[in-house]
């Protein structure tokens, strides 16, 4: 009896310790049978935050929000064929797509980024599914088609964004900003996320928060940021540019605030937004016409003749002409328009004087003599070079959008690599004195030379972002001195001010005085490019200025009449040149011989 007793006892005791044994492992060190019994009862839901809203400058709403709506399909729902082809018949479904790990690896997708009124269609027929789950979030909506590249678009994550992600703020499936402020300002929009737990049944049916919702965290709403942009005076200059090829940014002088900037050919940002954004983003990226370029901060085009008022300022600070000395101008190896007699710079610069300015390049260039041409050519041009970088060109400005370019500003090694060094001299650089050869630039670039001058010798580098101030860089509130002294900018603004008298007759407007140049960029593919400068008004100025038209000739007809609607637009608020208006939206610039040479091309 004892011995039995013993061995029953002993055996009783074996089992309760191999039985705990086996739960602690179960359920302490093997999390995953914890984790799938814990899953039929407690669902984790990721809240996503608003994004933050975008204003322009006078607090008109350019980016919103809307929801979007994912139709999520679980594991016993995709086993179930039977289901599946009853669900793909009614919703005309050819596939469902799987998503991998967006969900978890049970979950796949039966439909993506539903807007509310497609959702709102088959949401009756999605309730009545236990095993589908309909997953909410935000996603943009844009105020105005002229917006493009500026605002940018946001998409969702890439596998290999997220591959090099550290942050651990993203997960597949969520929205990031791609590019022009969506992307710049994405850490600031985003906000962050917030956890929600639900109770359900096996079925997968909602039965309450857990714990009254003590374990819920909320989501924080991404900050509203409002930028320098002036709504009404983008949506005009989007009408204008409608229909041509080519870009305009205008800037306030004294602070470096872009109040407009656009680029055509454009594309429809709310079409990259939905389930059929792939389609249309796949459609624009073909298009030959670059709808994605953005023009103002990326093309580059040489200046042509508005470089000119640099080339004068260069040549004041360089003391190698005096403000009312007269040049003779009668030959010169450039071709030129302007009548033969003699310059000074304000009559060089009102009728764009070729040989003025390649004579006065020629006194910049060679002037400290050294024991060669080539020598004297070497110190003249690193000191040119240097007076064209403190004007910021060369060099990205630092626009608060990522896709801007540099332009070229040509050095000495540029020449040292085409000729060799000591082996080029003025003769084989003569072609920058009228803003051709080697030099390009961005129409963000000229406008920013523009603001350059009308504030007689600085500039703050031009941005987008307003405020939160907290937000804003510090890079944006330094004031940028050029090499050139104040005293030497009054004689090129009169200049400037008798070009709107002169070549520019188009862009006058009554009341106002605007200074400015125009300019034909030479285009070795076609037509020339329509090129204008300006600020205004001439005292205290509020606005400055570059419109590139391409392949719309003389820059005193298509150019000059664009930028000066809209500084008549920003500045009275109103259009009363009417007839400049048609004439710009009609788009018919050149004249009978270039269009002849545009018959002949085609």
């Amino acid at each position: 009896m004892s011995r039995g007793f013993f061995l029953i006892r002993n055996f009783i005791v074996l089992t309760f310790i191999i039985l705990f044994f086996r739960l602690f492992y179960l359920q302490i060190i093997n999390s995953d049978y914890s984790n799938l019994a814990e899953s039929n009862i407690i669902k984790r839901k990721t809240l996503h935050p608003r994004r933050g809203l975008i204003f322009d400058r006078k607090g008109q709403v350019l980016a919103s929000n809307q929801p979007l709506y994912d139709i999520i399909g679980n594991h016993k729902l995709f086993k179930d064929s039977l289901k599946i082809q009853k669900l793909k018949s009614l919703l005309s479904l050819n596939s469902f797509e799987k998503k991998g790990s967006y969900f978890s690896k049970k979950h796949f997708s039966i439909y993506q980024s539903l807007k509310r009124d497609e959702f709102y269609s088959i949401s009756d027929l999605v309730s009545s599914y236990p095993n589908i789950e309909v997953v909410q979030h935000p996603a943009r909506l844009y105020t105005s088609n002229s917006l493009a590249h500026i605002l940018g678009y946001v998409g969702e994550v890439s596998p290999s964004f997220l591959e090099k992600d550290s942050s651990g703020m993203y997960k597949q499936g969520d929205y990031i900003g791609i590019s022009g402020l969506e992307a710049r300002y994405e850490k600031f929009l985003k906000g962050n996320k917030g956890v929600k737990y639900v109770m359900t049944n096996a079925s997968g049916n909602v039965k309450g928060s857990l714990e009254n919702g003590s374990f819920d965290t909320l989501s924080t709403p991404g900050t509203n940021l409002s930028t320098t942009i002036d709504l009404d005076i983008q949506n005009y200059a989007y009408k204008l540019m409608s229909g041509k090829k080519g870009g305009v940014v205008a800037i306030e002088p004294k602070t470096g605030e872009i109040l407009c900037m656009v680029s055509m050919p454009s594309f429809d940002l709310n079409k990259l937004i939905g389930r059929k954004r792939s389609d249309y983003f796949s459609e624009v990226k073909a298009d030959t016409t670059a709808p994605l370029f953005v023009r103002p901060a990326m093309a580059t085009y040489p200046p042509g003749s508005i470089f000119k008022p640099l080339q004068a300022l260069i040549a004041l600070q360089e003391g190698v002409i005096k403000n009312n000395e007269r040049i003779a101008c009668f030959n010169s190896p450039m071709e030129d328009h302007a009548p033969f007699g003699h310059y000074n710079i304000v009559r060089g610069i009102k009728f764009s004087s070729n040989t003025f300015f390649y004579r006065l390049f020629k006194r910049v260039i060679e002037k400290e003599q050294k024991s060669s041409p080539y020598l004297t050519a070497r110190e003249g041009v690193d000191k040119w070079y240097n007076h064209l970088k403190s004007f910021g060109l060369g060099d990205v400005l630092g626009v608060d959008i990522s896709q801007e370019k540099s332009g070229f500003t040509p050095s000495l090694g540029t020449y040292d690599k085409l000729y060799g060094k000591n082996r080029w001299k003025f003769s084989n650089i003569y072609s920058l004195s009228i803003g051709q050869g080697e030099l390009l630039v961005t129409p963000l670039q000229m406008a920013n030379m523009t603001a350059a001058i009308a504030n007689k010798g600085y500039y703050y580098t031009p941005h987008f972002l307003q405020s939160p101030d907290s937000i804003l860089s510090k890079e944006y509130k330094i004031k940028r001195l050029t090499s050139i002294d104040s005293t030497h900018f009054e004689i090129v603004i009169e200049g400037m001010a008798q070009v709107v008298d002169g070549t520019a007759w188009r862009a006058r407007i009554p009341g106002i005085e605007i200074c400015g140049k125009t300019g034909t960029a030479q285009n070795p593919q076609g037509i020339d490019h329509s090129v204008f400068v300006a600020f205004a008004p001439r005292e205290n100025p509020q606005i400055a200025i570059s419109a590139y038209i391409e392949n719309a000739g003389w820059g005193g007809r298509a150019a000059a009449s664009i930028a000066s609607l809209i500084i008549e637009k920003y500045l009275l608020g109103e259009i009363k040149r009417k007839y400049i208006e048609d004439y710009t939206l009609k788009g018919e610039f050149l004249d009978k011989k270039q269009l002849a040479e545009l018959e002949k091309e085609n």
